[in-house]
């Protein structure tokens, strides 16, 4: 979204977004922050299971850098 500086609101962008969140990561990275995880979530089984999105058992943030379903924080 983009604030619309003639109405003073916020403004829809146009096109489609080009983020696949079901591509896995090929590495894994190092000190990464994830919005809406406590030091409960961080040994969560399936935390970065694409299919627990629908459960609410997974975090979307999480399941972006996972490099398997499996993994844990």
């Amino acid at each position: 979204m983009v604030i619309n500086m003639s109405t003073g609101g916020p403004q829809n962008l146009a096109g489609t977004p080009t983020i696949e969140i079901s591509k896995l990561q090929q590495k894994a990275y190092n000190n990464m922050g994830i919005p809406g995880a406590k030091s409960f979530h961080l040994l969560a089984a399936g935390y970065g299971n694409l299919q627990g999105l629908a459960t609410k058992t997974a975090n979307p943030y999480f399941v972006r850098h996972a490099t398997t379903p499996t993994t844990n924080v």
